[in-house]
């Protein structure tokens, strides 16, 4: 059973972002769509009752080594939050645009 209400997880997703962008998992997610740039837009099934919302945005590069990772920096890539969907990206610490094996999207905020 899913909390709702303020303040609550609204909705989360886990995509895969390396060749062929691919849903692993997701809460209230009705689909993705790769725009390019390395960016994957994320649909919000229930969609949120505001757009004052915090998006928290996490990245893995791969599951090659456990030793020699490069650090990767989840981002929300839109000016302004919307409340059916969310955009995000992964990049390097030079800005540099990355396909990433997880980009991890949390979205917290009111939904009724």
């Amino acid at each position: 059973m899913a909390f709702r209400g303020t303040a609550s997880v609204a909705m989360w997703a886990n995509v895969n972002t390396q060749g062929t962008h691919s849903l692993r998992d997701s809460y209230n997610v009705s689909g993705i769509a790769d725009v390019g740039g390395n960016t994957v837009r994320i649909t919000i099934d229930d969609d949120m009752d505001n757009s004052n919302y915090c998006v928290v945005v996490g990245a893995i590069e791969d599951n090659h080594s456990n030793t020699s990772r490069t650090p990767r920096v989840g981002n929300h890539t839109r000016k302004d939050p919307v409340t059916n969907y969310v955009y995000a990206a992964a990049c390097d610490t030079n800005s540099n645009g990355q396909d990433v094996r997880h980009l991890m999207v949390v979205v917290i905020g009111d939904r009724s």
